[in-house]
């Protein structure tokens, strides 16, 4: 049986949580929290709503998690121990190496963008089986995880949670190299700092903005990303492109995170997520599914 550790509460950790149950893992969690249950329970409904679990599987995932530290602690090996807290370096460390050391075959693994996974590993003690984890938003409905080793975590291990996340029914990406912020991070940014800029000149309505995004670069980057584009434009649109964009930094990025209210915002997320849903269901249409944590 493959057991993972959660070590998390919020939504996106039960999300992730419910998905290696839902995949046939054993899920234990440190902790409740307040509302750690309904969290979990809208997770799996979540799944339920558009199509990814019926409810024979949603019992057999709740069948298959239990809380807190007293289970981990007698369970007999871990495969995984992944944190998906939002806490200081220090303690995420502290927490990962005190289960880590009760279970030395585990990967140790973690979501938060920092520390980086070499010096998360250096802390905890783990640097040999530690590595970063990072999850699109909403993680059940998003269906690739960028990974990235520590600088002493052996390629074999990193094949290893591959395959389980493949099992899953995830697109694992594993990076060449650590880089701050990860890959998908930094592109994240780049493109939100670039859009606060625009706000902040009056370039163009938010409204307007986001259309752009949504309908003109973000169609054409689903069917070929922005390397294949570039290709396709040619150097020459390149060339002219450059020059005219020089980098500037803006002043109000973190204006970007408060321009919905909470009934706009909550009216978005159920948009995005039938629209993620559906386009992950129809990628999973032809295959096969596969129970990642059986024997």
């Amino acid at each position: 049986m493959t057991r993972v550790a959660i070590l998390g509460t919020d939504t996106a950790a039960a999300q992730i949580g419910c998905e290696f149950a839902l995949g046939g893992c054993s899920v234990l969690w440190t902790g409740d929290g307040e509302g750690a249950e309904q969290r979990v329970e809208e997770a799996l409904r979540l799944a339920a709503t558009h199509g990814f679990a019926d409810p024979p599987e949603l019992e057999r995932a709740r069948s298959l998690m239990a809380r807190g530290e007293a289970t981990i602690s007698s369970v007999e090996r871990l495969t995984l121990i992944l944190d998906a807290r939002s806490v200081p370096p220090a303690e995420r460390a502290e927490a990962l190496g005190q289960i880590a050391a009760r279970h030395p075959e585990a990967l140790v693994a973690c979501t938060a963008l920092q520390p980086s996974a070499t010096e998360l590993g250096e802390a905890a003690g783990t640097g040999e089986r530690t590595l970063a984890m990072r999850y699109g938003d909403p993680p059940l409905l998003s269906p690739v995880v960028e990974l990235q080793a520590a600088r002493d975590t052996p390629g074999r291990l990193v094949d290893r949670i591959s395959q389980l996340l493949r099992a899953l029914g995830k697109r694992p990406l594993v990076l060449r190299r650590e880089v701050p912020g990860l890959v998908s991070g930094r592109l994240e940014l780049a493109l939100l700092r670039e859009s606060a800029w625009l706000l902040e000149r009056g370039v163009i309505d938010p409204e307007a903005l986001d259309e752009l995004v949504r309908s003109s670069l973000a169609r054409r980057w689903s069917f070929a990303g922005p390397v294949e584009a570039a290709a396709l434009g040619g150097t020459d649109e390149l060339a002219d492109l450059s020059p005219a964009v020089p980098p500037e930094r803006p002043s109000g990025l973190e204006t970007l995170g408060s321009q919905a209210d909470p009934e706009s915002a909550a009216a978005l997320r159920e948009r995005r997520d039938q629209g993620l849903a559906a386009a992950l269901r129809a990628e999973r249409a032809a295959l096969p599914r596969r129970a990642a944590g059986g024997g």
